[in-house]
């Protein structure tokens, strides 16, 4: 990649990932739920965001998601052990 000349491409190569050789931390978080949570949770998994300490995942699945609640203190405790120790608490929603 050319070096980025303007304060915007400095921005969008290093939220892309392109300047650390790294995913920026979201990718790299929803990268992480996939494996740790398999293909048939991932598969119902809508989206995973992270916001100051939590993890908000949304779940397609009404059954799936009732019972991912209560495993959030566990979900949490494996993000961190995966290399996440900023994660506190996951929502599920």
């Amino acid at each position: 990649m050319a070096q980025p000349k303007s304060m915007g491409e400095l921005l969008r190569a290093f939220l892309a990932g392109k300047l650390s050789g790294t995913l920026p931390f979201e990718a790299r978080l929803q990268e992480t739920w996939k494996r740790l949570m398999g293909p048939e949770i991932a598969a119902a998994t809508a989206a995973v965001r992270y916001r100051r300490g939590k993890v908000l995942v949304q779940l397609n699945d009404p059954l799936l998601r009732e019972e991912l609640r209560y495993h959030v203190e566990r979900l949490a405790e494996m993000l961190q052990a995966a290399g996440f120790p900023e994660v506190k608490k996951v929502e599920v929603c």
